[in-house]
């Protein structure tokens, strides 16, 4: 699981790094809003730890942004801010968690692992993911568009579960690269592409409307509308 983490206070972040790694989370850090908008923007995350005394753009901005331009990405709000009103707005801009400073670094690792474990249950039912009428059984690995069994390779299974699991987000090929790889070296981009066209291929044949779509010059997006 790949976690975001953006804390301006180095320290701390070294910390909650240390201890998110422990657990066996990938962290990356970053340590103002400008950078947070952009890796959230650009790069897909199973959560993001966002503190809101930040420099150059608040956390209010920044997760105000990513929620207007459609990240799902569970957000955990981080920060000193201990009053009442803070924690409202905080929940009311789209955060789905808030812990307030200080903390005990155990809680913190506790309080991701359950927003994650909350965002898959939202996406699974039945360990069933859905984009329309797409299913794809994670239980089983199979998948179905409407009446029509599909046969995947195993990369174009995992490719697939991975858009559904970041359904309605932009995953950019470096992310797959990573993910799915375990690299990021430009070499994949070909690889990817050719492992895309025939999911798609497959994913669309006798329909009318694409699942998988292209982003120009950020990558791709699986989503029904």
């Amino acid at each position: 699981m790949k976690v975001l983490l953006v804390e301006d206070e180095k320290t701390l972040s070294r910390l909650i790094s240390e201890a998110l790694t422990h657990q066996l989370f990938t962290v990356e850090a970053a340590y103002d809003g400008e950078e947070a908008l952009f890796r959230i923007n650009n790069y897909a995350y199973d959560a993001i730890i966002l503190d809101i005394l930040l420099p150059k753009r608040s956390g209010w901005e920044v997760l105000g942004e990513a929620r207007k331009t459609g990240v799902q990405t569970p957000v955990l709000l981080l920060t000193a801010l201990s009053q009442v009103e803070d924690k409202v707005r905080g929940l009311n801009t789209g955060a789905d968690d808030y812990l307030p400073k200080p903390f005990d670094i155990r809680e913190l690792v506790a309080r991701v692992q359950a927003l994650i474990r909350r965002s898959v249950q939202t996406h699974l039912e039945g360990g069933v993911l859905r984009c329309g009428d797409l299913e794809v059984n994670t239980v089983k690995k199979t998948v179905r568009r409407g009446d029509r069994t599909i046969d995947l390779t195993k990369k174009e299974y995992q490719i697939l579960e991975y858009l559904l699991y970041h359904r309605g987000e932009v995953v950019t090929k470096e992310t797959l690269e990573e993910r799915l790889w375990g690299d990021e070296d430009s070499l994949w981009s070909d690889v990817i592409r050719s492992h895309m066209k025939n999911l798609r291929k497959k994913l669309d044949q006798k329909h009318r409307i694409p699942l998988i779509k292209t982003i120009r010059g950020e990558g791709y997006v699986c989503d029904s509308e």
